[in-house]
Formats: C-alpha cells, structure tokens, sequence
C-alpha cells in the first residue's frame, strides 16, 4: 500500500485514494496505463471503479455522467475533459483495452460480452416460435386449472408463443407455483420434450425441483446450475462456441441475479429449436458482477415478457406495502412505516441492539439435544437474521461468532448444540449448493471437530455428512442479503448498516421480501432514506446498440449456424 501510495503520480488521485473513493487495484490499473494528464487518470480510475461495481459501460457527455457515485464538482469536471482527452489522444495503443460507443465508454472485455450477446438477441427475434405443444390440449390445461389466476393464465398462453419470453413479479406472485405445473404438465402429457432447469445458484435450481409435483426423476428431466448447464468449471476457460442446447425447454429461475457474461453464453447456446423461459423478480438485487441483464430485457422491452402483479405469499400486508414503498421511491411512505410501526428498530445504543439480538437468537436457534429430523429444519427456517455487511460491526461475521459463542457457553458439558450453517461452495458429487442451509451438530465436550456431522435437507429427505467431507461452509444465525436470495422465512431481523455506500434499495427491497409474517429492521432513518435517494437501476446501451447495429449484427447471424 505505502509503495503503490508513494508512487501516485497526481495529487487529486492521490487524494481520492486517502478519502477512500478509490480503491488500491482502481489506482494500480490507472497507474499502469502511465496518464498524461490528471484528467486522463481520474477518468480511467472511475472507469476501473464503476466496472468493479458491477455497471458495464460508463457514459460521460457534457451534461450527464453514468453512473453518478456521490460525484462532487471537481471530480466531474475532471471525468468529463478525461474522456475528451481519451477520445481525442493521439497514441492509438495506450487505450486498446477500452471500447467507445457514441458517449458510452467499455472496458474492452464488457464490450466483447454484450457485443456476443446483442449478436444473440437479434438472431432470436428473427426466429420462428417453436411449437411442441398439442396446442388445443394446452390451452384447456390452462384455461381449466382452478388454481390459476387471470394473469397467470395468460401468462403462460403467451410463453407459448415465442421462443425467449420471461414471466416475472415480486415475491409471492406464484412464478414458482406457475413453472412447476407447466413442467408437471410437460413430463405427463409431452413424452420426448427434454427439460432443463436451472438458476444461478444450485440452492435456486434444487428449490425448483423440489415444487414440482410428480416425476422428478424422469430421465427427460434435468436440475442444474447455470455453470454445470453451460459445462464452466474453475479450471477450464469459457469460450463461445457454436454448438447449442441439448434441450427443447430450458427454464431459468431467480433470473434477477445473471450476469451480462453469463447471458451472452446462454443465449449463444440457444437454437432455434429451444424455448428458454427466464423467470425472476427485476427488483430484486442485480449480480454482483457486470449488468443487470433481465431487468433491462424487461424494462426495454427486448424480449416478450409477462408480469404477475399479485402476490400471495404474505401474511403481513405491511410488508408488502413497504416493499411497494422502498420500489416506488416513496418517501413519505417509508418515513410513516419508520416512524409509527413496531417492526422497525433504531440503531441509537449498539448495546441494546446486541442485547435484542441475543434475545431473539436464543429463542429460536438455542436447540440443544434434539433429534435431527424435518421438524429441525422447520424451526430454523422460521427465523433468520439478515445484514448487509460480511465483515465489521452487525455484519455476517461478527454476529455468528458471537450468538454461538453466546449460545455455547450457556450449553451444559455434553450438551448437543444444532447449529444453523450455509454452504458457500457448489459440490455436485455432495448435491450440496452454494446458498443451501443445514444443521451442524456440536457436542460441547469435543475439542477435535473431525468426527463432527452436519444434515441437509435433500429432494426431501435428511442427508448426513461428516464435516470434512462439506464444501465451504460458515454459521448461518445470520446471512448476508445476497445470501438470502431465493429463500423465505417467516420472520426476518434485517440490519441496514450505516456505510451506504455501496448500497441500492434493492438489497432493502430483497431483505424485507424474504420475511412472510413479521420482520424488524434494525438501521437509521438516514440510512434508509439515503438509500432511496440514489439511483439505483443499472442500464446500459443495450438497445442503441441493438438498434444502430441491426446491419452489422444481421450479417453476422447469417453467418452463423442455426441447428
């Protein structure tokens, strides 16, 4: 740090570096390109910045810069005659690495990726619709279910139209309860339709798997993750290729959470003989990497959709319209829930708060000597804390060491203590997926944990494991919000912790959805209200691009095989 810190050509960077605007790996890349100009390396520097923060492009003009991260005046001044000064520099190679599209700026491997993905979008929309269904026979399924509502039927009559369509709506809108009866129909009533169902994590795909009513194990039915679908492993470079889909129905759940270069390869592998339903909640937090892809479908209109605007799951209206509030960017409607309801708490004396928590956490997670069975992982679903942060005050880590440490020791010598735990690593051989939540069980007396056992919950049945043979896992009395997504409790201690920096009404929006009867936010009314007040939608240029480049890209996907 004191090195890269010493060797800081200009002295605002150097500034921005001290005050923390800039990270160390923003300054080394910025660093490495040598600038000329203080202009040219505050530029690239929010260019590194911005990419790491999960946007695609930066578009900077003479009136507008996006993103805008709590930018002051001389800072935007800075940013805008730096792109001037890139766009207008002589040296050809010093600014290989980045792509400029009208006043949109690329880093060169985002631009490649959304270039490989509009390549797709365009290739899709020319395509005819697919038509496995005896057409008459689904329509009555749907129009004769008792179970369906009006949008939910229509919904699905619609998907049947078009090849890439995406039915989408908060938590609690039955997109769940809808792609499962589809599936269960399709395994009944269509013999050789070869169905794969994935999502971003294998906690989201199995959830799936687990709603659908009958023949699970047909062998024309598969569960996976998106990287096991699109044959990714950590030690093997992704490359795009030409070949397609196996599959005539590809169903993608918690859509919300992939990634610009995780789309660009699922839309390359799709043929013209695949439908691919993507379903997902748009409010919901985007991926921690580049783009907020299935938003943008939707909010652009790129491809055919279908929202679900009820929604069932809640037992507490009050959730709901704070939900809608926090969405809505209604102001005044979060400061009457914060300053007149019970379930929200202010963050005032730290010592009360932890106090609050304890409480809470020996309530529902002190299970000491109880037989693992179903009933277990019952009561440990029914409540969760969730927080913002991984690391420092209230955050993920200081909270789980501390309930278990509190929970330990109030334990008897051989006492048997279940601790909640979550897996952050994927194993395929375990079927045990990052996200998913199990019981460890500690006996108080041992002081090796080699022969400790920890159970999952597995297609409904109680696995056992010895812990060594468990993927990467840590306590789960407390989860991170992105952790949380895709599960529900049925009540829910959300913390909003004061550093917002790096913070969207989404997360708030996808905390307080996780909760189906009660929950208690614990934060500040600044905090919350800060985070409304940014924008928060991530966009990008996808459909300029997709609209200047349509003779480009036709060229392209007439050159390309359709199978």
């Amino acid at each position: 740090m004191l090195k890269i810190f010493n060797d800081i050509k200009f002295s605002l960077l150097k500034k921005l570096y001290i005050e923390n605007f800039f990270e160390e790996c923003d300054i080394f890349f910025t660093e490495l390109l040598n600038p000329a100009l203080v202009e040219e390396s505050i530029f690239l520097a929010y260019l590194f910045k911005i990419s790491r923060s999960g946007y695609v492009a930066l578009k900077v003009n003479s009136d507008e810069i996006y993103p805008d991260e709590i930018l002051d005046y001389e800072i935007k001044k800075n940013i805008i005659e730096g792109a001037k000064a890139v766009i207008n520099s002589q040296d050809e190679k010093k600014f290989t690495f980045l792509n400029i599209f009208e006043d949109w700026f690329y880093l060169q491997k985002n631009y490649f990726y959304e270039t490989i993905l509009l390549k797709n979008i365009f290739r899709l929309k020319e395509a005819q619709p697919v038509d496995f269904f005896d057409n008459d026979k689904f329509k009555n399924f749907v129009s004769e279910h008792k179970l369906f509502n009006y949008d939910q039927k229509q919904a699905l009559l619609k998907f049947s139209k078009f090849n890439v369509f995406s039915i989408y709506g908060g938590p609690g809108s039955g997109k769940t309860f809808l792609a499962s009866e589809l599936i269960d129909y399709i395994l009944k009533n269509e013999a050789n339709i070869k169905i794969a169902i994935t999502a971003p994590t294998g906690k989201a795909a199995l959830h799936l798997k687990n709603k659908i009513l009958s023949n699970q194990n047909s062998k024309n039915l598969q569960v996976m993750t998106l990287h096991k679908l699109l044959n990714f492993n950590e030690y093997k470079t992704a490359y795009f290729q030409d070949d397609f889909f196996d599959y005539d129905l590809i169903l993608v759940d918690e859509s919300s959470m992939i990634d610009l270069f995780m789309m660009a390869h699922i839309l390359n592998k799709i043929s013209f003989k695949t439908k691919i339903l993507f379903i997902g909640d748009p409010h919901q937090l985007s991926p921690i990497e580049g783009g907020a892809i299935f938003s943008e479908f939707i909010r652009e209109n790129i491809f055919e959709s279908y929202y679900l605007k009820d929604q069932f799951r809640f037992e507490n209206q009050k959730i709901i319209k704070l939900a809608n509030a926090i969405i809505e960017n209604d102001e005044i409607g979060v400061k009457n829930f914060l300053d007149n309801s019970d379930m929200y708490m202010e963050i005032k004396n730290l010592k009360e708060i932890k106090e609050n928590i304890f409480e809470l956490s020996k309530h529902n997670f002190n299970l000491l000597n109880k037989k693992i069975d179903i009933n277990i992982f019952e009561k440990f679903n029914k409540f969760r804390i969730l927080t913002a942060l991984k690391r420092g005050m209230l955050s993920v880590d200081d909270l789980n060491n501390q309930i278990f440490k509190t929970i330990y020791n109030s334990a008897k010598f051989n006492d048997e203590i279940l601790v909640p735990i979550i897996i952050n690593k994927n194993s395929y051989s375990l079927e045990l997926y990052n996200g998913m939540l199990g019981v460890l069980l500690v006996k108080k007396n041992k002081t090796s944990y080699e022969n400790l056992k920890a159970y999952f919950l597995i297609d409904k049945e109680i696995k056992e494991f010895f812990i060594f043979e468990l993927p990467l896992f840590e306590y789960a009395y407390a989860i991170s919000i992105h952790k949380s997504q895709g599960s529900e409790f049925n009540e829910v201690m959300l913390i909003i912790n004061e550093n917002v920096e790096n913070f969207s009404k989404e997360l708030i929006y996808t905390g307080i959805t996780r909760a189906k009867k009660n929950i208690k936010i614990i934060s500040t009314k600044n905090t919350i209200l800060k985070i409304l007040s940014k924008k928060s939608v991530k966009i990008s240029a996808i459909s300029k691009r997709l609209e200047k480049d349509c003779v480009f890209l036709n060229s392209y996907n007439k050159s390309k095989k359709n199978n």
